[in-house]
């Protein structure tokens, strides 16, 4: 029986070494493992803030071009000379008052009027 028990004791201390050499492996490979998250996490926000950059930079050019497109002296300018346009004579202005009542069914029932000259 002693030697059962002296053969169980020589094997318990190199498998103790061994599972503290295993864990001592993982643990290192665990760190490395965070680490080069780290680093791949923090060079794709680089590019990502780039990117954001580049595109703030191209919609602020988007931006303006939006605003000098839609400018009334352009506009104007292409109905008149491109389309043919022209202002119209004051006495083909009309001014359409707002009317005061909330319901509108009666003066949609009446039918455009012309004002009086």
């Amino acid at each position: 029986m002693s030697s059962r028990i002296k053969r169980k004791l020589n094997l318990h201390p190199v498998l103790v070494k061994l599972v503290l050499f295993i864990l001592v492996i993982m643990s290192f490979l665990l760190v490395v493992w965070q680490r080069t998250q780290v680093l791949r996490l923090g060079y794709q926000m680089e590019r990502m803030e780039s990117t954001k950059k580049e595109l703030l930079k191209e919609n602020k050019g988007l931006l303006l071009e939006v605003s000098s497109l839609t400018s009334l002296d352009r506009i104007e300018k292409i109905a008149t000379n491109r389309l043919g346009f022209k202002a119209p004579d004051r006495k083909n202005i009309f001014v359409v008052k707002k009317p005061e009542s909330k319901n509108l069914r009666p003066l949609l029932a009446k039918g455009p009027q012309r004002p009086k000259s």
